[in-house]
Parts: C-alpha cells; structure tokens; sequence
C-alpha cells in the first residue's frame, strides 16, 4: 500500500536534455542492481501484512498487539520507503542515456574539432595537405558512413582509447571509452607535421596539446613497436542484454620515428590485436603506418 502511494506522490524527474557531461556520463554510469528493487517490494509486503494484523488486532480489541504491529509495520514501510527513493534517485541518473550512435557523433564531432585545431596548430593551411594514399576515415566509420568511397588529402588521424579510464560495451558490442589518446599527422610536400591531444568524451575538454615536424630528408627510419597495454582499472558497464563477458586488455602499436639527432621518438599509438568479449575500433595506426611509408618512398 505505502509504495503504491509512493508511486502516485512520488517525485518524478524530468528527462535531461541531451549534450552536456551529465548527459555522456549516463552511459557509463551502472544501472541499479535489480534485487533492490525485489528487496524493497518484500519489505513493502510484509509493511502491509503488519498493518493487516494490527488491524484485526484492533478489532479484536487487543490494543497492546495492535500497537506493536503497527510500529513494525510503519518501520517496515519507512524502509521499504526510502530503499524504493534510493532505487529510483538512481535510476533517474542513469536513464534515459545516450544511445550508442550518439556516443559515436560525439567522438566524430571531437576528431572534427581536433583536426581542425591541428591545423591551426601547426600554422597549416588545407591546402598544404597531399594525398597519403590510404583510404581510412575514422569519422566516417563513427558516422556509419562508407569509408571505403573516400580518398582524399585530408590529415591522417589515429585515435586510441585511454583504457584506464571508465567505460561501457554498447548495445552492438563495441568498447567505448570516456577518454581517447589522438594523433593528427599533416603530411606536406616536404614534411609531416603531427599535432597530439588528449579528448575527454564527456567533458569536450582537451589536454596534453604538443607538435613535432618531422623534415622527410631526416627521417632515418620508421618503426613500429607491439607494447602491451595498461592494466585496466575498473570492468566496463555492459549493455548488452546478456551480461557481462570476460574481457582481455588491448595492446598497443607504437609508431616510431628515427632522426640523427635524437632516439627514436614515439609519434602514435593504436590499439593492436582482438579482445575477447568486445570489439574496440580500428584505430588507424596501421593505415598511417602505411601512408607514411609510402609518402617517404615518394621522396626519396
């Protein structure tokens, strides 16, 4: 009876607007345990049953035990009460969350952002991109687009995610990030210019800005280096409707560049190698490893 009342009085939420860090963080927040519900829904039974027989106590006249059992009663129903307020509070911020399309404009509209602010980075123009010879598109794969169409001399980006930080497995099984590791390489005519960054989902922030350009005619050689990945930090939110499923940290591509002047310099990391469990995007690195090699081939 108290819950069926809780529930006609009770407060309700207005659905949040989407956008804003609140609105992102829904999806890798966890949803309440459903035993608390079964939990709070016994005790509002036994609250009720309680109140039933203090009744008939009463009409029994039999105060002393109807007394007692309404105090029973109205503990019960308090708890019952306030456990259903902290089920529903925690419901109300994890639902409704953003749908996994919605997660994926996100990030695209950031790389958008980024490549653009390379540019302006590195005091390049458009203009001054060449064709790399790769037919990768990493905004295009977000946007459900057809990547394999484009070619272009647009700037290669390679993307990773930051895999210390929360995350979630989307309704089609891909692992999402909240924060995500981006390397922007501006290939010229005579150099490669390359902008890094750090993107946080959530907030739309980024952090750890720096540049390098590198001359082709220093460039010693390029590498790359299979490096295993952090330790995750916490298990991501599953969405899927089956559960959670045992998962195997990615490991990590390194591109590397060598010039006479200093060691080998690390200019991208990707993500290598299957997980079980989930799937986490193609990063890029190995299309940007390809470009680069065919544009130094070019030069020389």
């Amino acid at each position: 009876m108290l819950l069926l009342l809780w529930s006609l009085v009770g407060p309700r939420r207005a659905p949040q607007n989407p956008g804003g860090a609140r609105w992102y963080g829904r999806y890798f927040r966890r949803p309440p345990d459903p035993r608390i519900r079964a939990n709070y829904q016994v005790i509002g039974g036994i609250s009720d049953l309680l109140l039933l027989f203090a009744l008939i106590a009463m009409v029994q006249v039999a105060p002393t035990a109807a007394l007692v059992l309404a105090g029973l009663g109205a503990i019960a129903g308090g708890l019952a009460v306030a456990r259903r307020a902290g089920y529903e509070r925690h419901v109300g911020d994890v639902s409704p969350r953003p749908s996994d399309e919605e997660m994926d404009a996100a990030l695209a509209g950031h790389l958008i952002e980024i490549q653009r602010r390379a540019l302006t980075a590195l005091g390049l123009a458009g203009d001054d991109i060449v064709p790399a010879g790769t037919f990768w598109d990493p905004v295009g794969v977000l946007q459900g687009m057809n990547w394999l169409s484009r070619r272009d001399n647009s700037p290669l980006i390679v993307y990773s995610p930051v895999v210390t930080t929360r995350s979630a497995i989307g309704l089609d099984g891909i692992w999402r990030f909240t924060a995500y590791e981006v390397t922007v390489l501006c290939p010229t005519r005579c150099h490669l210019a390359v902008f890094h960054c750090r993107q946080d989902v959530l907030t739309g922030k980024r952090s750890d800005e720096h540049t390098h350009e590198f001359f082709y005619r220093d460039l010693v050689s390029v590498q790359t280096a299979a490096v295993p990945g952090p330790d995750l930090v916490t298990d991501p939110v599953d969405h899927r409707p089956w559960g959670w499923l045992p998962l195997s940290k990615p490991g990590r591509r390194e591109l590397q560049f060598a010039v006479p002047s200093s060691d080998r310099t690390v200019v991208a990391v990707g993500v290598t190698g299957p997980t079980s469990g989930a799937e986490i995007r193609a990063s890029g690195i190995d299309a940007a490893t390809e470009a680069v090699r065919t544009l130094l081939r070019a030069t020389t």
